[in-house]
């Protein structure tokens, strides 16, 4: 684990060879609890969230992390594009299409049922 001036809470080095940095958006903003980005180097090249990351503030607050296992493969299946892990945006988006609106173009009408 990083030291707690930063998000970063593990640096591994992938199976291709790159050296990976997982930051806890949490860290800083509690809101963001169980929400991660993923980088190499200063760029953020994917993210990935817990089930439990939709959560109150209040709710997530007590939740305790997986280790570091768990996270490192959450990470390599985030940078796989598997569909399994949950992100930001593909959370907005199944929010978006149960109560029918369009995230990909704000003028679109909503779809037909």
């Amino acid at each position: 684990m990083g030291d707690n001036n930063t998000e970063t809470i593990i640096t591994f080095v992938h199976d291709d060879g790159r050296t990976i940095e997982i930051d806890h958006l949490g860290i800083c903003d509690p809101e963001n609890r169980g929400e991660f980005a993923i980088y190499e180097g200063d760029n953020q090249i994917g993210e990935f969230m817990l089930p439990w990351a939709i959560e109150y503030p209040d709710i997530k607050a007590h939740r305790e992390l997986p280790d570091d296992d768990e996270l490192i493969a959450q990470a390599k299946l985030a940078l796989a594009d598997d569909p399994r892990v949950l992100t930001q945006g593909g959370v907005a988006q199944l929010f978006a299409e149960a109560v029918g609106i369009s995230t990909s173009d704000p003028d679109a009408p909503p779809p037909v049922r």
